[in-house]
């Protein structure tokens, strides 16, 4: 990978990559300097479906969670239950009628650590892998790659469209 060379970062880098196989295709980058935790992640996301004739759904909450998958795939009826709730080591309370208020992209650090949804906006999935509609990138100030307690052995799980609940595809986070 030429992430240092290419992109410009100012040293070396640490990456961890979901890449996602079925019913969602592609990968999620998350790059940071490995000589500083607290530095900016870069986030770059690259999706599509698998099969080019299922139509283009919009309003997907991603987010990290705590865990990795388990024993399932992602293919099984409970897809992605193993992972656990969103990644949230400094305990920031959700069910305060405040958190939907108060977590956007203009104030991060009111979100749980794991809420990339909070923290970004949605995504859209489209039939074909490479389309403009599908990629995006982000900054990231409030999670970290590298360090302990990192999101490295997470999992990133995309929700159903329309801001569902339900857990459409989920991928461990690897060092890459």
């Amino acid at each position: 990978m030429c992430l240092k060379a290419c992109i410009g970062y100012p040293g070396d880098v640490v990456v961890a990559k979901a890449t996602f196989k079925s019913p969602v295709v592609g990968t999620i980058l998350f790059t940071q300097l490995k000589s500083n935790s607290y530095s900016d992640v870069s986030i770059f996301v690259n999706l599509a479906y698998g099969k080019s004739s299922t139509t283009a759904t919009h309003g997907h909450n991603w987010h990290i969670h705590a865990y990795p998958i388990r024993t399932e795939t992602d293919d099984d009826a409970n897809r992605c239950w193993s992972t656990g709730a969103h990644w949230n080591p400094f305990n920031i309370n959700i069910s305060d009628s405040s958190y939907t208020r108060n977590c956007r992209p203009d104030n991060p650090f009111a979100c749980e650590i794991g809420d990339l949804t909070g923290k970004q906006t949605t995504l859209s999935v489209v039939p074909d892998v490479g389309k403009i509609q599908a990629k995006y990138f982000f900054t990231d100030l409030t999670s970290w790659v590298n360090g302990t307690e990192s999101m490295i052995g997470r999992s990133v799980v995309i929700h159903g469209a329309g801001g569902a609940p339900s857990r459409m595809a989920c991928m461990c986070g690897s060092a890459a």
